[in-house]
């Protein structure tokens, strides 16, 4: 019992210390180990040709946005966090990513905004969606029953929520994306509801992890946004393309505000 207590307390250290520094090196200048919030729209450089560094406008990418935007994709044992300025921004843009008159598969008792994207990517893209049960063993079935009754059928995408919201269903998470990475297909889920604390999607082979962070990230009511986090490096740049190009970002303010709060996920989580 104490052997397991112990392990249990390290590996709540090893995320906590993740929730508070990753990411956060002391500033070279004058040593502040908060980021600074770097409020700035544009940043100087040598010559129309050259660049002093990877930013030139705020819209593209913003060191505290970076800073943020790294620590999550830290915490789920991610490579790229990708922000956005709501969770639906963040579902629209990683929906956009895909090419029109694709089909994908979503479970049944996801949020309801979810929904209403899903709705508006068949009227703009003819992005049709196949809701089915994802949930428990019987998830796993009707979804390896729905691929072998349908052979035809090119399945781009499947959309998961465990728990779910609102019914707080449960999936299996590494069944169902084993399936989907065997038939070409890219698994996301909405891991809002359990946060990077309780369950690790990427460590199970799901592609994408998006958060509502306004929920359990920031946790003060404070702050809207949302975010992917991927592996891939294809995925990212699909995703990385649409978060410049529609600007649903937010400034350095708020995204400083989601660093704070990310400090104390883990005994906000616990308690």
């Amino acid at each position: 019992f104490c052997i397991v207590l112990l392990l249990t307390m390290a590996e709540e250290q090893r995320f906590a210390t993740k929730a508070i520094h990753a990411h956060q090196e002391p500033n070279p200048i004058h040593g502040a180990v908060m980021p600074g919030i770097e409020m700035s729209t544009i940043y100087a450089q040598p010559s129309p040709d050259r660049k002093y560094s990877s930013y030139s406008y705020s819209r593209s990418n913003n060191p505290t946005r970076d800073t943020m935007e790294k620590l999550i994709a830290s915490t789920e044992g991610g490579k790229y966090g990708i922000s956005f300025g709501s969770g639906s921004a963040a579902i629209i843009a990683i929906l956009s990513s895909l090419a029109s008159n694709k089909n994908i598969i979503c479970g049944q008792d996801v949020w309801g905004g979810t929904n209403r994207i899903n709705t508006l990517a068949k009227t703009v893209n003819n992005i049709n969606t196949k809701y089915i049960d994802l949930s428990g063993n019987n998830g796993v079935n009707a979804f390896k029953r729905l691929l072998s009754q349908n052979p035809t059928t090119k399945y781009e995408l499947i959309w998961l929520e465990s728990p779910t919201n609102p019914a707080l269903k449960v999936s299996d998470i590494k069944a169902l994306c084993d399936i989907a990475r065997e038939n070409g297909i890219i698994s996301v889920i909405d891991n809002t509801f359990a946060s990077p604390y309780n369950t690790l999607p990427l460590t199970l082979g799901c592609d994408i992890v998006m958060h509502s962070v306004t929920k359990y990230l920031n946790g003060h009511s404070d702050v809207v946004m949302g975010i992917a986090v991927t592996n891939s490096d294809v995925l990212h740049q699909k995703i990385r393309y649409m978060q410049n190009t529609y600007g649903a970002v937010k400034d350095a303010f708020p995204c400083y505000l989601v660093i704070r709060s990310m400090k104390t996920l883990g005994v906000r989580m616990e308690r």
